[in-house]
């Protein structure tokens, strides 16, 4: 069964800020997969190590794994 255009307009947006060899980072990964297969959400993913993501680096280098979440209402 595929979500209607209706429901899709209402889908929440995740973020994950992750970095390479984070035990709780592939830990949160398997928790959202398993959450994405009874409710749909768009997920992205961004590794805050990667060139070109000092903005995120700075916030959460030392906070990996985090979740951002923003409700359907935010979501453009």
């Amino acid at each position: 069964m595929r979500p209607s255009p209706t429901l899709l307009q209402h889908t929440a947006r995740i973020t994950l800020f992750t970095r390479a060899n984070c035990s709780l980072c592939e830990t949160a990964k398997t928790v959202l997969s398993n959450v994405k297969k009874s409710q749909e959400f768009e997920y992205n993913e961004i590794n805050v190590m990667e060139p070109g993501q000092k903005q995120w680096r700075d916030l959460y280098e030392f906070d990996t794994p985090v979740v951002r979440l923003q409700p359907h209402s935010q979501v453009p």
